[in-house]
Formats: structure tokens, sequence, C-alpha cells
């Protein structure tokens, strides 16, 4: 959970309301690209094979989540937390 103050920040952030934030959208998107893209094949043989990728890809997207996390630690301990990560997932430092 996340307190009023975090979401404010977030929202500053990404330059929108906080309402927006926490309105709960009618429709919600499949954001999943695998099983976007499953809905548009008919075959099945393509079907199981986005199936196998998307089970493959879920533990490589951890791992990756896990040693991005791991640098921004060692990041933050060499240059005392200077470091903001931007919208668009650049680094940028701060004096």
């Amino acid at each position: 959970m996340i307190n009023a103050i975090e979401l404010q920040k977030i929202a500053e952030f990404l330059n929108v309301s906080m309402e927006s934030l926490v309105k709960v959208p009618q429709v919600i998107q499949e954001t999943n690209t695998v099983k976007a893209f499953m809905g548009m094949v008919e075959s099945q043989e393509v079907k199981e094979g986005l199936a196998i990728a998307d089970e493959i890809a879920i533990p490589y997207r951890a791992a990756v989540l896990r040693l991005f996390e791991e640098d921004m630690q060692v990041l933050d301990d060499i240059y005392d937390g200077k470091f903001q990560l931007l919208k668009n997932g650049d680094l940028q430092y701060l004096k």
C-alpha cells in the first residue's frame, strides 16, 4: 500500500491528477503483449508457442527486475542516493 503523500508525489512526477491514479478504468486493457497478440492468431500451434514464450518470459522479467534493483542499490550506496529515475527510463544524477 502507498499513502497519500506518496500518491501525490507519483501524480506530480507523472503530471496527472491523484484522482486519475486511483480511478478504476471501465475497460482493463491487456498489457501483456504476448497475451494480447495471442488473441489475434488463429493457429493452435502458434497459440501454444506463444503460451510457451509467455511462460519463459515471466522468470526472465523477474530476473531482469531483480538485477535492476540490485544495480540501483549499488548506485545509491556509491552516490548516496543521488540518482533519480526519469519517465523515459534514464537515470539522472542529482547534485
